[in-house]
């Protein structure tokens, strides 16, 4: 691409940089900094190809979620952290994954993000799903943590992850859209996704 003159490029990577299976249900999603099996070379070699991608110029992103694939596979696992629906039943999340409550969600992205950070030195993150739904269905009704069944709550706290993560790694943050109205200022752009307008 470079040959052909495109100087400025933002290099998204997604999931998969993670984990093989991403997308195919057959194993819980689990962010981790751990490259997936079959990406050659490891952290080290996921290391030089995005130093090969800085060299021609460009900006180099990495994939983090904090919110709707938390599983027992984390190292991070603590059943106190999951959401709670009014019920009191955790929230499903995506595939085998729960929902992380909001009120955790943001201190696991600010330790996940300085980790990356130093590791993989990215110029940007996706942080994904987040402005791709409403807030409200992300509120936590567990009445141990502060602020339970508060949808205010849950914007505040999910608002500070993508603050986290541009302290943190030193650069912008993407994210998936579709509600990002909501998040203006907080993220720094998402994909062109508009929401269908269905009934009346």
């Amino acid at each position: 691409m470079k040959s052909y003159g495109l100087d400025k490029l933002l290099v998204k990577h997604h999931a998969g940089t993670w984990n093989r299976f991403i997308g195919r249900g057959e194993q819980p999603w689990s962010q981790t900094l751990t490259i997936a099996e079959n990406l050659r070379g490891g952290p080290e070699g996921f290391r030089a190809y995005l130093d090969t991608i800085r060299g021609l110029g460009y900006k180099v992103g990495v994939y983090t979620e904090h919110l709707i694939s938390y599983t027992p596979l984390n190292n991070n696992w603590h059943e106190d952290w999951l959401s709670l629906d009014p019920q009191g039943q955790w929230r499903p999340g995506w595939i085998q994954g729960k929902v992380l409550s909001p009120v955790k969600g943001w201190e696991v992205a600010d330790a996940y993000s300085r980790s990356l950070a130093r590791t993989y030195h990215p110029d940007f993150v996706y942080e994904d799903v987040i402005t791709a739904q409403p807030f409200w269905r992300r509120v936590d009704c567990d009445h141990r943590k502060p602020g339970a069944a508060r949808a205010a709550v849950a914007f505040r706290c999910l608002g500070m992850i993508p603050l986290r993560e541009k302290a943190n790694v030193g650069g912008a943050v993407f994210g998936e859209g579709g509600w990002h109205w909501f998040y203006a200022g907080l993220f720094d752009g998402n994909y062109a996704t508009m929401i269908p307008i269905t009934g009346p």
